[in-house]
């Protein structure tokens, strides 16, 4: 069964109704959040050896057998322990389906998986059994990241201005476990004092790989192609990957195209900025913004969109990541300098 956005809290109240869950996408952070959220609902703590069984892929991939012994094993307190996978990927899945036809093997299974395709075995295995639930963790955007942002600062009594939160918004969102970290981060710093300014903000959250981020979407607007290898060599040693960074500078020319879309609508830039872009171009950002948005027009916006989506599909077949990424984006930072 597939679960949506909507369906996966309602999920969290009684997984026992599916057999097994799966959870896959690109926010490893979140994954891991609703594994932990599975367990507590089936009433198991997630750092219990005894009530929680996990196994590395690799492992299984190794030793099949491990599935078969794990889901029918019992716990020696007399309570079936959950069984979880981590990196779980299409290999399982004909392993996945002989343990799930045979009687023995009882216990509730949690599969933590990366990006899946659309195409593979294990989701689709997962989304057509009914007595199976998949979901997808994608990383928070736009309104969804803005409610997780709020969630977690008003749950916590923080106070904040629209800048401040704004700030966050673009900030955070990469991995829903980072984020959580950093707003808990502001809460242990704030201490008795509830007010978050921008100023603040800025100190805690300066150090999230984020801003490497945005210097870098800077300076290949700006046409900075020196500044831009040296910030691709510090997100690698970060620990980013060069595809997370090709999408985040995709993400930047589409909401460059809808903008653009939005201009062609007469609808003022400063409009576009504060209040139709979700979430809202942050002040400090903005006069960037409307510079590369004046020295684009539709055509480019949109063959950089198509040549960043050749980029990260052409990656994956490639040993050499990093080098295919700076080679990417030197190319579109050459571009973007002024004639």
């Amino acid at each position: 069964m597939k679960l949506t956005n909507q369906q996966v809290e309602g999920f969290f109240k009684n997984p026992s109704t599916q057999k097994a869950v799966l959870f896959y996408g690109p926010d490893a952070g979140q994954v891991r959040e609703n594994a932990k959220k599975t367990l507590l609902a089936l009433g198991k703590k997630p750092d219990d050896n005894f009530a929680v069984t996990w196994l590395e892929a690799a492992s299984i991939k190794e030793n099949p057998s491990l599935i078969f012994e794990n889901m029918s094993a019992m716990s020696l307190m007399g309570d079936n322990p959950v069984v979880a996978i981590r990196d779980a990927e299409d290999f399982l899945t004909p392993h996945l389906k002989e343990a799930f036809a045979h009687p023995s093997c009882q216990n509730y299974l949690i599969v933590c998986g990366g990006e899946l395709a659309s195409k593979s075995s294990l989701r689709y295995l997962f989304e057509k059994e009914n007595f199976l639930a998949a979901a997808a963790c994608y990383r928070d955007e736009g309104r969804s990241l803005e409610q997780v942002i709020k969630n977690g600062l008003e749950k916590r009594g923080i106070k904040y201005d629209r800048n401040c939160f704004a700030y966050l918004v673009e900030n955070l969102g990469n991995d829903r476990a980072i984020t959580e970290n950093e707003i808990n981060k502001i809460d242990i710093y704030l201490g008795q004092e509830r007010n978050l300014t921008l100023e603040i903000a800025e100190i805690l959250i300066a150090s999230n790989n984020d801003r490497s981020m945005d210097d870098l979407l800077t300076a290949i607007m700006q046409g900075n192609i020196s500044h831009v290898n040296i910030l691709s060599e510090r997100l690698f040693r970060e620990g980013t990957s060069p595809i997370s960074i090709i999408r985040a500078v995709g993400r930047y020319y589409e909401r460059l195209l809808q903008a653009f879309s939005l201009q062609s609508q007469n609808i003022p830039i400063d409009e576009i900025m504060d209040r139709k872009l979700k979430p809202p171009v942050f002040y400090k950002y903005k006069p960037i913004f409307r510079a590369t948005l004046a020295n684009h027009n539709l055509e480019k916006i949109i063959r950089v969109i198509s040549s960043l989506t050749r980029t990260e599909r052409d990656m994956k077949r490639i040993s050499d990541q990093n080098l295919a990424c700076i080679n990417s984006l030197t190319l579109l930072t050459a571009s973007n300098r002024r004639k």
